[in-house]
């Protein structure tokens, strides 16, 4: 297959033909319409594929290619969560039963596009059959029913979006597959942005932020769309290379910046949280604070962005005294209202105010649950001795259920472990889970509970390396190895300290708070050579860094009168 990349053999000439450029101009026919569209799809920019089909998919010659296209996308992807509902509907328009489909197929070319129709929405749970897609896919490359490069962006698109975890994930041998053909198709065509943006999500998928950073810098020499260059920020935000991901925000001479394909709310949280990195305080919270003032009756996706705009203020600044509790939100995913709760109940822990910690605390319980269904009660989160304090009675999280995934409140008798969407549901709850035991042992460490605390946010560190990360910054919101590290440093404990902020450094390469903290950890521990390693990248890190704020001075020395 891969050797018909340099070939660019096809069976479909006239409908691929301008995929290849990775650009779309404005299309003069049917078959024009539907390659414009093919290669928009490749990108992620599902909503310019819609437009560019427009109404092709009731003319002839050109319907059931159009209707599987504008199918497809509607499946789910990084910052879509799809509509499988709008999809379906077009499935069922092109037949009432998958043979009826089949038999309107003419060509070899429709019978495959079909193919992956009834893989996206034909299946009997409603969901992505991610294999089948994968291994589709594939196949139209081996048959020459596409060229083999649109076969590489194919898989590597389904690839991308498909979960991580569950029946339906692809097999493990197809992802090695499709980054193999990525890298050796760039080895003969070294300006291939479309590959190389597919080639940078993969290898943020498997882990490799080195290897994405690597392409990312190339991208980013190749700003030709939109998408390009978010896939190189996300690379670079996963690399820890914050300076570079912060600068391409700038605008260029010409006064253009980043064309993101986010909601603006989110694309300016991804530039705070870049300068929050590089300890541009004030430059972070001007961009943060009206995320803070959003109305509580605005719609879901503003509020998300509002709840994580305020606990990544709170938890990367240490500003304890700016939390609050906020009101409780509905609609919203489980890991994002407990981000919220942890930076508030940490917060309240911080700064004496008892009330504050418990309230999140006992939200944290309600929203978590036991693993199957929500907790009617806050109960004890294990046996523990009288407080210590008189009036101190503060309600506990049971603990992360490990044998089982969790299942999001619902009853019933079907197997919920087979649902995709049941599954990153458990997922976020998990997450939320973790984070609740995550403020429970800033509690109970507060309450002089020591050694029971660290062994709660070490169990807590455990879950949370098994679980995904999908997003451009840490969930949990604080670092599950870096709180354990900020525990352990606070009972002078610092060569235990040192082991967790690197295994968190390890996760989350070149974060500050990480770094910071492993060179405190190291300066206690009297270990000079890792201290000063540890001090010196902080001082790149932070080299543009406010030195008003306590942290950066104490790096870099106090700012300069």
């Amino acid at each position: 297959m891969r050797r018909a990349c340099a070939a660019a053999t096809v069976s479909l000439l006239v409908l691929l033909g301008p995929v290849v450029s990775g650009e779309t101009s404005r299309p003069t026919s049917a078959q024009d319409a539907v390659a414009a569209a093919t290669a928009a799809f490749l990108r992620f920019d599902d909503g310019a594929a819609r437009e560019l089909l427009g109404g092709l998919t009731a003319q002839s010659g050109s319907r059931i290619m159009a209707s599987a296209l504008a199918a497809l996308t509607h499946l789910p992807h990084p910052f879509h969560v799809g509509t499988p509902a709008e999809g379906q509907a077009v499935l069922l328009s092109l037949g009432p039963s998958r043979d009826a489909r089949l038999a309107a197929a003419t060509t070899p070319a429709e019978r495959w596009w079909l193919r992956l129709l009834e893989g996206a929405f034909g299946t009997e749970q409603g969901q992505p059959a991610w294999s089948e897609l994968v291994q589709t896919a594939e196949a139209m490359g081996v048959t020459g029913t596409v060229e083999a490069r649109t076969s590489l962006l194919l898989t590597a698109r389904f690839l991308v979006s498909a979960p991580a975890v569950g029946p339906t994930a692809p097999q493990p041998g197809a992802l090695a597959r499709s980054m193999a053909g990525l890298e050796e198709l760039l080895a003969t065509s070294t300006t291939d942005v479309d590959a190389r943006h597919h080639l940078i999500r993969l290898y943020l998928r498997k882990g490799e932020a080195v290897q994405a950073r690597r392409h990312a810098r190339l991208l980013l020499s190749q700003q030709s769309d939109p998408r390009i260059t978010e896939s190189a920020l996300m690379a670079l935000t996963a690399a820890g290379d914050w300076a570079a991901a912060s600068d391409a925000f700038r605008p260029t001479a010409e006064g253009k910046g980043p064309a993101l394909s986010l909601p603006a709310s989110t694309r300016q949280l991804w530039q705070a949280y870049l300068l929050l990195q590089e300890g541009r305080m004030s430059e972070a919270e001007a961009l943060l604070r009206p995320l803070w003032t959003i109305p509580v009756e605005s719609a879901l996706p503003a509020r998300v962005t509002q709840a994580r705009a305020r606990a990544l203020w709170v938890v990367e600044t240490r500003r304890w005294m700016d939390a609050r509790l906020a009101p409780t939100q509905t609609g919203m995913e489980a890991d994002v209202v407990a981000g919220e709760l942890l930076a508030a109940g940490m917060a309240g822990v911080r700064v004496g105010n008892q009330q504050q910690s418990i309230d999140a605390l006992a939200r944290m319980a309600l929203l978590v649950g036991d693993g199957d269904q929500t907790l009617p009660v806050v109960t004890a989160a294990r046996p523990a001795p009288a407080p210590t304090r008189p009036g101190v009675n503060r309600p506990g999280v049971t603990p992360i259920p490990t044998s089982r995934p969790m299942r999001p409140g619902a009853t019933g008798t079907a197997d919920f472990r087979d649902d995709p969407a049941v599954i990153r549901l458990g997922i976020q709850r998990r997450r939320a889970a973790v984070m609740a035991q995550q403020l429970e042992a800033v509690s109970i460490f507060a309450e002089g509970r020591r050694d029971e605390a660290i062994v709660l946010a070490r169990q807590a560190a455990a879950v949370a390396d098994d679980l995904p990360s999908d997003g451009l910054w840490p969930m949990p919101v604080k670092p599950a190895h870096e709180l354990v590290g900020d525990l352990l440093l606070d009972a002078r404990r610092p060569l235990e300290a040192m082991t967790a902020y690197q295994d968190s450094l390890n996760r989350w390469p070149l974060r500050p708070l990480s770094l910071l903290g492993l060179y405190r950890a190291a300066t206690m521990a009297r270990d000079t050579e890792r201290a000063a390693a540890a001090r010196a990248l902080l001082a790149v890190v932070w080299a543009r860094g406010d030195r008003s704020w306590s942290e950066v001075a104490e790096v870099l020395g106090p700012a300069r009168r």
